[in-house]
């Protein structure tokens, strides 16, 4: 098993991709939960490492890829 909370995030998303988020107070929307990969993960990654610096040090920390979730609006019906 995986000891790792994000990682473990990351596998119950993929196996479970629904779920649901309030921001800021507003109403729960449904949304997809997925990893991103690839050259979308390199940019998700910069931007999120410039915007909170402590990450870049997370990652620097470990020799494990630290998983980059996104949320996408789910489906109608879904």
């Amino acid at each position: 098993m995986l000891s790792q909370p994000s990682m473990q995030f990351a596998r119950r998303r993929r196996d479970d991709p629904h779920v649901e988020v309030a921001i800021g107070g507003g109403p729960r929307r449904p949304m997809t939960a997925r990893v991103a990969e690839g050259d979308e993960r390199t940019e998700l990654w910069s931007k999120l490492t410039a915007d909170h610096a402590n990450y870049a040090g997370y990652q620097r920390k470990t020799d494990r890829e630290i998983p980059v979730v996104v949320l996408d609006p789910a489906p109608s019906g879904a």
